[in-house]
């Protein structure tokens, strides 16, 4: 038995048994979290329906799908194109991709953090949201400079990485390649790695990010799973008193309000919108 298989088993046999519910997969344990805080506010009886199961991986999860139509599946949109989020659906018509770059994508928007502040701590700022909105602005720069790099580097580095050239050379010792087959493999792996072009898609990716709405600049490309810590958390600890960065994070799920971008999922679950 495969390990998706024992994946599968181990949440029928565990957690659903003869319940009837439906299984929605996240990729990992701080998906589950959000996911749960906000259904919590959605439909305080989702639990009776649904059970929301970490797959601990983004392919993980495909797994799982592809075994168990009948359960629904959620991912980090991350790099993906329009075209790759397409293609995901066609091809597993139980997945649904976050519109936002990842689940942390979901704790760095100024104006929704802004929602999620009691009255007490807002109070803390002099001027309001706007001492909130511009210590975490004043970050910016290096961050979209970072996107850039993200949108070009990591695909390329995806595409190395499933070229199998570490294996080609070393998981064969009795046929190793000799010189001729060594740089056959070597030309066939440094395919499209010029430094200059690279270098200039990074740049025209960063001017093009820095046109972008803020809104969409803050949900689609910043690398949430690093801003998050580096930033939005530095930042109000340093506005608003220290906290431990899980505490912190229980507390702005408890009060953000439910994004409407998630509305489609709902509707997916059959929550009411």
């Amino acid at each position: 038995m495969s390990k998706i298989d024992d994946l599968i088993s181990h949440i029928k046999t565990r957690h659903i048994g003869q319940t009837g519910k439906k299984v929605l997969m996240v990729e990992g344990p701080d998906d589950v979290q959000a996911f749960q805080a906000f259904l919590n506010k959605k439909n305080p009886t989702w639990e009776q329906s649904w059970y929301v199961a970490p797959a601990h991986g983004k392919s993980k999860v495909l797994a799982v799908l592809a075994k168990e139509p009948g359960w629904l599946g959620v991912i980090d949109r991350d790099e993906w194109t329009d075209d790759q989020v397409m293609g995901a659906a066609q091809q597993h018509a139980n997945l649904f991709v976050l519109p936002r770059f990842c689940v942390e994508s979901y704790l760095i928007v100024p104006n929704e953090i802004w929602q999620a502040l009691p009255p007490r701590q807002r109070s803390k700022l002099p001027n309001g949201f706007n001492d909130l909105d511009q210590a975490i602005r004043g970050h910016l720069d290096i961050w979209i400079r970072h996107a850039a790099l993200w949108q070009v580097i990591h695909p390329l580095y995806m595409r190395m990485r499933d070229a199998g050239f570490r294996g080609d050379i070393l998981d064969d010792p009795p046929n190793a390649p000799d010189h001729a087959a060594l740089q056959r493999i070597l030309n066939d792996w440094l395919v499209g790695l010029v430094p200059t072009r690279i270098a200039t898609e990074v740049d025209r990716a960063e001017h093009a990010l820095r046109a972008l709405p803020l809104n969409e600049l803050f949900t689609r490309h910043l690398y949430a799973k690093k801003f998050y810590p580096m930033v939005i958390h530095r930042e109000l600890d340093r506005l608003l008193g220290q906290k431990s960065e899980k505490e912190r994070v229980q507390k702005m799920l408890r009060y953000l309000p439910v994004p409407a971008d998630l509305d489609p999922l709902w509707a997916r679950m059959d929550l009411p919108a």
